[in-house]
């Protein structure tokens, strides 16, 4: 987990990083994780696509319970990314583990 968030110096421990392209650039990206209000969503995806032309990086992007928008998703899928929507992902992981 590397949490971004810019009203945050650290989280769980980890250290917080304002923005997505203030990673460093030797770090392998699997997935990001959306987990604000939807009305962010949009521009998430699109600041997801800039990095990523930026980094090389293709991460399944994930959407938290009610946080994607058919805007977001259409952008994400079009531009070839793989896209979950409307799915906790303590749960899914919780749920493919057993450990529930």
């Amino acid at each position: 987990m590397i949490p971004i968030n810019p009203n945050e110096t650290d989280v769980l421990g980890e250290p917080c990083y304002d923005t997505i392209f203030d990673l460093p650039d030797d770090l392998e990206i699997d997935i990001i994780d959306i987990f604000r209000n939807k009305q962010y969503s949009e521009e998430m995806v699109k600041e997801i696509l800039e990095w990523s032309e930026k980094s090389g990086q293709k991460p399944m992007i994930w959407t938290q319970l009610n946080v994607s928008t058919p805007e977001a998703k259409k952008i994400a899928l079009d531009s070839g990314f793989d896209y979950i929507e409307n799915r906790c992902l303590m749960v899914e992981h919780r749920r493919f583990t057993g450990d529930l």
